[in-house]
């Protein structure tokens, strides 16, 4: 082809290539700086304080729930005739969440028996999704979340409490708290005292006690069924009358 007749057809197509990549490069770069933190690629992280929190009200909202059909929130657990814990809240408010695996499990567990008889020592071993923090590390068949158990808390051992009798307020009011690395199996009723939860939130406390692994602090669940990241450098009064649901103490939820 003569070289004048190539010219007037214009730039050859390796040429147009080059300059279409100048000028594209620069606006990709452009609309990823401005949209790129909103797409979701599929391989960030996950965000274990968010999931915590998110779990946490999902309990919350169990209880809730719970409240709605039995008109008062479950007791810390069932005892038998003897005064002995047998069934802990976990277990009793499985039927009340959404989702699979704890509907099976909800199924599966039997009331006729303690909670580590023949049958319910078969669920031992992995405590399902409400009931674990993504960012505890320790033994899968260990809760994350316990109750503040005692006299002076909303979970009055095997004694129910009802909504109306919080006159505090439910968002004045801890139902739940973080512990990774409870050493309490997820079936297990047992939970933290009054005067453990009481004591603060610390990382180097060992069994039943207020941790987490989040840094500064950890996740409470108020009986409102809302989630709160309480600072380790929360004040122990106000710690202490969050605790209570009728205590008559004017407090603020520190944020």
């Amino acid at each position: 082809m003569p070289q004048d007749v190539a010219q007037a057809r214009g730039p050859s197509i390796l040429g147009r290539l080059i300059t279409y990549g100048i000028i594209a490069v620069p606006v990709a770069v452009v609309i990823f700086a401005i949209l790129g933190p909103r797409i979701d690629f599929g391989f960030r992280p996950a965000n274990p304080p968010s999931i915590c929190r998110n779990t946490l009200k999902q309990i919350g909202i169990a209880l809730q729930t719970y409240h709605d059909a039995h008109h008062c929130l479950p007791p810390a657990y069932f005892a038998d005739e003897h005064g002995t814990p047998t069934h802990s809240w976990r277990a009793i408010l499985l039927p009340y969440f959404e989702g699979e695996e704890v509907h099976r499990l909800a199924s599966q567990y039997r009331f006729d028996e303690p909670w580590n008889g023949p049958n319910n020592r078969q669920l031992l071993d992995k405590a399902p999704y409400p009931y674990r923090c993504p960012s505890d590390g320790g033994n899968e068949s260990e809760t994350s979340y316990l109750a503040i158990v005692g006299p002076d808390s909303m979970w009055r051992g095997p004694q129910p409490i009802a909504i109306p009798e919080m006159s505090d307020g439910t968002s004045k009011t801890i139902a739940i708290v973080e512990c990774v690395g409870s050493g309490v199996n997820w079936l297990e009723p047992r939970d933290v005292t009054f005067d453990d939860a009481a004591s603060g939130i610390s990382v180097h406390s060992t069994g039943p006690a207020f941790r987490s692994n989040h840094t500064g602090g950890a996740f409470a669940l108020f009986a409102d069924a809302s989630a709160h990241f309480l600072t380790d450098s929360i004040n122990r009064d106000t710690l202490r009358g969050l605790l209570t649901p009728a205590g008559g103490e004017t407090v603020e939820i520190p944020e």
